[in-house]
Protein backbone atom coordinates (compact mmCIF):
# COMPACT_ATOMS: atom_id res chain seq x y z
CA UNK A 1 0.00 0.00 0.00
CA UNK A 2 2.82 2.39 0.78
CA UNK A 3 4.54 1.76 -2.57
CA UNK A 4 1.29 2.38 -4.45
CA UNK A 5 0.65 5.62 -2.55
CA UNK A 6 4.17 6.85 -3.31
CA UNK A 7 3.75 5.94 -6.98
CA UNK A 8 0.55 8.03 -7.14
CA UNK A 9 1.70 10.99 -5.02
CA UNK A 10 4.93 11.67 -6.93
CA UNK A 11 3.26 12.19 -10.38
CA UNK A 12 0.45 14.20 -8.80
CA UNK A 13 2.91 16.49 -6.99
CA UNK A 14 4.98 16.86 -10.18
CA UNK A 15 1.82 17.80 -12.09
CA UNK A 16 0.75 20.32 -9.47
CA UNK A 17 4.24 21.83 -9.43
CA UNK A 18 4.27 22.05 -13.25
CA UNK A 19 0.87 23.75 -13.40
CA UNK A 20 1.85 26.19 -10.64
CA UNK A 21 5.08 27.04 -12.50
CA UNK A 22 3.23 27.65 -15.78
CA UNK A 23 0.65 29.79 -13.96
CA UNK A 24 3.36 31.86 -12.30
CA UNK A 25 5.11 32.39 -15.65
CA UNK A 26 1.86 33.49 -17.29
CA UNK A 27 1.04 35.96 -14.50
CA UNK A 28 4.54 37.46 -14.46
CA UNK A 29 4.79 37.68 -18.27
CA UNK A 30 1.29 37.88 -19.78
CA UNK A 31 0.77 37.73 -23.51
CA UNK A 32 0.50 41.21 -25.02
CA UNK A 33 -3.01 42.25 -25.92
CA UNK A 34 -3.54 44.99 -28.50
CA UNK A 35 -6.38 47.43 -27.99
CA UNK A 36 -8.87 47.72 -30.80
CA UNK A 37 -8.61 50.86 -32.88
CA UNK A 38 -11.56 53.04 -31.95
CA UNK A 39 -12.43 56.40 -33.45
CA UNK A 40 -14.25 58.98 -31.35
CA UNK A 41 -15.61 62.35 -32.36
CA UNK A 42 -14.57 65.36 -30.28
CA UNK A 43 -18.04 65.63 -28.75
CA UNK A 44 -17.83 61.98 -27.61
CA UNK A 45 -14.83 62.86 -25.46
CA UNK A 46 -15.23 66.57 -24.62
CA UNK A 47 -18.15 68.78 -23.60
CA UNK A 48 -18.36 72.55 -23.29
CA UNK A 49 -20.53 75.31 -21.85
CA UNK A 50 -20.43 78.64 -23.71
CA UNK A 51 -17.35 77.42 -25.60
CA UNK A 52 -16.56 75.94 -29.00
CA UNK A 53 -14.82 72.59 -29.46
CA UNK A 54 -12.94 72.09 -32.70
CA UNK A 55 -9.74 70.89 -34.30
CA UNK A 56 -6.93 73.08 -35.54
CA UNK A 57 -3.30 72.94 -36.56
CA UNK A 58 -0.95 74.66 -34.17
CA UNK A 59 1.16 75.75 -37.15
CA UNK A 60 0.34 75.66 -40.84
CA UNK A 61 3.15 73.15 -41.40
CA UNK A 62 1.71 70.65 -38.86
CA UNK A 63 0.30 67.41 -40.23
CA UNK A 64 -1.76 66.52 -37.16
CA UNK A 65 -4.82 68.34 -35.95
CA UNK A 66 -5.04 69.35 -32.30
CA UNK A 67 -8.19 69.61 -30.20
CA UNK A 68 -8.92 73.30 -29.70
CA UNK A 69 -11.35 75.10 -27.42
CA UNK A 70 -12.50 78.66 -28.00
CA UNK A 71 -13.30 80.01 -24.54
CA UNK A 72 -14.76 83.31 -23.42
CA UNK A 73 -15.28 84.80 -19.97
CA UNK A 74 -17.13 82.27 -17.80
CA UNK A 75 -17.07 79.43 -20.33
CA UNK A 76 -15.90 75.93 -19.51
CA UNK A 77 -14.91 72.67 -21.18
CA UNK A 78 -14.48 69.24 -19.67
CA UNK A 79 -13.63 65.66 -20.49
CA UNK A 80 -16.58 63.25 -20.52
CA UNK A 81 -14.51 60.04 -20.68
CA UNK A 82 -11.44 58.59 -19.02
CA UNK A 83 -8.43 59.97 -20.84
CA UNK A 84 -4.98 58.40 -20.92
CA UNK A 85 -2.17 60.55 -19.63
CA UNK A 86 0.40 58.21 -21.23
CA UNK A 87 0.12 55.79 -24.12
CA UNK A 88 2.32 53.93 -26.58
CA UNK A 89 1.58 54.51 -30.27
CA UNK A 90 4.68 52.52 -31.20
CA UNK A 91 6.61 49.89 -29.29
CA UNK A 92 8.82 51.65 -26.77
CA UNK A 93 7.75 55.19 -27.78
CA UNK A 94 5.65 56.91 -25.11
CA UNK A 95 3.26 59.78 -25.83
CA UNK A 96 1.87 62.02 -23.10
CA UNK A 97 -1.20 64.21 -22.74
CA UNK A 98 -0.13 67.83 -23.16
CA UNK A 99 -1.98 71.10 -22.74
CA UNK A 100 -0.95 74.26 -24.58
CA UNK A 101 -2.48 77.70 -24.15
CA UNK A 102 -2.68 80.09 -27.08
CA UNK A 103 -4.29 83.51 -27.20
CA UNK A 104 -5.46 85.40 -30.29
CA UNK A 105 -4.96 88.68 -28.46
CA UNK A 106 -3.30 89.59 -25.18
CA UNK A 107 -5.91 92.06 -24.00
CA UNK A 108 -6.57 90.83 -20.48
CA UNK A 109 -5.22 91.61 -17.03
CA UNK A 110 -5.64 88.10 -15.65
CA UNK A 111 -7.04 84.77 -16.78
CA UNK A 112 -7.27 81.46 -14.90
CA UNK A 113 -7.69 77.90 -16.12
CA UNK A 114 -8.80 75.41 -13.49
CA UNK A 115 -8.30 71.71 -14.16
CA UNK A 116 -10.07 69.27 -11.88
CA UNK A 117 -9.59 65.52 -11.74
CA UNK A 118 -10.21 62.64 -9.40
CA UNK A 119 -7.83 62.85 -6.49
CA UNK A 120 -5.16 60.17 -6.20
CA UNK A 121 -5.34 60.54 -2.41
CA UNK A 122 -8.39 60.97 -0.18
CA UNK A 123 -9.75 64.50 -0.15
CA UNK A 124 -12.94 65.98 1.23
CA UNK A 125 -14.64 66.36 -2.16
CA UNK A 126 -12.71 63.58 -4.00
CA UNK A 127 -11.26 66.11 -6.46
CA UNK A 128 -7.81 67.44 -7.19
CA UNK A 129 -7.76 70.97 -8.56
CA UNK A 130 -4.89 72.66 -10.39
CA UNK A 131 -5.01 76.29 -11.50
CA UNK A 132 -2.95 77.90 -14.23
CA UNK A 133 -3.09 81.69 -14.01
CA UNK A 134 -1.75 84.25 -16.48
CA UNK A 135 -1.41 87.79 -15.15
CA UNK A 136 -0.22 91.02 -16.70
CA UNK A 137 2.41 93.07 -14.92
CA UNK A 138 4.16 96.02 -16.61
CA UNK A 139 3.18 94.93 -20.13
CA UNK A 140 4.44 91.39 -19.54
CA UNK A 141 2.41 88.23 -18.88
CA UNK A 142 3.42 85.71 -16.26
Amino acid sequence: MKKTTKKLIIPILAGVLGVATLGALHVSNPAPVAADDVTYSLTDVFAAKDATIGAAKLQDSDEKLTTAFTLTNGSSAWIKRDLSLKWFAEKGVASYLTVKFAFDELNFDSVEFVMESEASIATEDDKASNTVKFSKESDKYY
